[in-house]
């Protein structure tokens, strides 16, 4: 059993990777001399720093570094997948897949939809609609516009609560 901490499609595209990298290895030794080794040596590197990398960030569920990682992993290892496609590139492209994944699940929850979400007027990030100087006029009503479907389905859940305020003003008249 893996443990919550644990990234799996990180640490499966890790193990892909590695894979393939002792694959990488075994197919020129087959080849026989005489080696490229600068060539070899260069490839088979990246292709363990990689795998190494996405391995450390698959450790590392739900930093931010993690993301940054194992987004740089992937396309990394998709660069060496389409390098060397009609060798070890498809593992390579499915270990960077398993990575891009692995990102994505290592980001926040509440980071989707995050910049459009309003609430009481405001945009989230502390930054005020109406304000001057901080969007023109035409993006201001864009993001109203675009917000507007999640202004309703705010006031609609808040309908049915009663509003304390009005209740105490008038009390008092």
């Amino acid at each position: 059993m893996v443990p919550r901490t644990m990234n799996v499609p990180a640490l499966s595209g890790a193990a892909v990777a590695g894979a393939t990298g002792i694959g990488y290895l075994v197919i020129i030794d087959r080849q026989g001399p005489p080696y490229d080794v600068p060539r070899v040596s260069l490839v088979a590197a990246l292709i363990f720093g990689s795998a190494a990398t996405a391995g450390f960030a698959a450790t590392r569920y739900g930093s931010s570094i993690a993301k940054s990682l194992l987004i740089g992993t992937s396309v990394g290892l998709w660069m060496l997948g389409v390098a060397g496609l009609f060798s070890v590139g498809l593992p390579l492209l499915l270990a960077g897949t398993l990575t891009l994944v692995g990102a994505v699940r290592a980001m926040p929850v509440s980071s989707a939809g995050q910049s459009l979400s309003t609430l009481d007027g405001r945009l989230r990030h502390n930054i005020v609609e109406g304000e001057p100087g901080i969007f023109p006029d035409p993006i201001a009503r864009f993001l109203r516009w675009v917000s507007g479907p999640l202004r309703r389905s705010e006031r609609d859940e808040t309908k049915d609560e009663p509003d304390a305020g009005r209740s105490e003003e008038h009390g008092d008249a």
